[in-house]
């Protein structure tokens, strides 16, 4: 069986010499020469419904005709910037939104049907979120998201990387440039609440919601300018919560490839028309 989700897949780098050729092939193999032959002037296959014929338009000039764009999580976006190519459209979103994933998940799909078939590929700056990005596609572009279960992945290279820090030490909390910038840390929360209900209630709660961790780490995001200052934040709420303070190397490759376009192992890549799983987010059995 010929499968139209890989053969989109396959040609789209293709130019049109390259897919009339290979769809030959196809009519001879596995149309016996009765279908899926290629028009030559508008590029519409034969024997294909037409929302098949669009999506292999589109996938043939996608790469000349649609910029990427980048739809993220405010707390990345400074790590996501340092490959950026001037000029690609940014859309962000508060991380506050984490805390109601159903209306994450519909802002998101909005912003993306606002670029369907405007941008490809729409990168997703998010890992998996609490589900909030399961569900969502888009019908003309091709979606693109760090195969991890959270952002902490992301800003350590890898799903296995994160895993690796959590089995060494499973009650870590960690922060970020963007965590402590975009506000979204429970230590954040710390600095609302003993605004509004004094130092002692709020800690308090804090460290009530704290009480299963041991570390406090703070990643060190590769060329980013200014730490200091986030360093310091970091390593007073360590000693004001007592948690052994550490720091780590972030490892912003898995970005880097995500912008330059090296989607493998770690990246869900849906096609246009299908919907990010939970499954595509499974790494080793979990």
């Amino acid at each position: 069986m010929y499968c139209r989700r890989h053969a989109v897949q396959y040609i789209s780098g293709m130019e049109q010499e390259e897919i009339r050729s290979h769809t030959g092939k196809v009519c001879q193999v596995v149309g016996k020469g009765r279908g899926f032959t290629l028009c030559a002037d508008i590029g519409e296959m034969k024997g294909c419904g037409p929302r098949m014929d669009r999506r292999l338009v589109l996938a043939q000039r996608r790469k000349d005709t649609m910029p990427p764009k980048v739809i993220a999580c405010r707390v990345m976006i400074d790590e996501i910037r340092l490959f950026l190519p001037e000029g690609v459209e940014t859309e962000l979103f508060d991380m506050s939104l984490h805390t109601r994933p159903k209306i994450l998940k519909e802002r998101l799909q909005a912003a993306i049907n606002a670029s369907d078939g405007k941008y490809d590929p729409i990168f997703l700056g998010y890992a998996l979120c609490s589900n909030a990005i399961v569900g969502l596609k888009a019908e003309h572009s091709r979606l693109v998201v760090p195969r991890t279960h959270d952002c902490i992945g992301i800003f350590l290279g890898s799903q296995q990387a994160y895993r690796k820090e959590n089995n060494k030490e499973p009650g870590t909390y960690f922060l970020t440039q963007g965590w402590i910038g975009d506000g979204g840390s429970l230590f954040s929360d710390y600095e609302r609440m003993a605004a509004k209900f004094g130092s002692e209630k709020a800690e308090y709660v804090v460290r009530e919601m704290l009480h299963h961790y041991k570390r406090l780490v703070y990643i060190r995001t590769p060329k980013a300018i200014n730490l200091e200052a986030d360093r310091v934040y970091a390593k007073g709420m360590a000693e004001r919560f007592s948690l052994r303070y550490e720091e780590m190397d972030g490892n912003t490759t898995l970005l880097e490839r995500m912008i330059a376009g090296d989607w493998r192992e770690d990246f869900v890549v849906t096609e246009p028309g299908q919907e990010i799983s939970f499954e595509q987010f499974i790494v080793d059995g979990t």
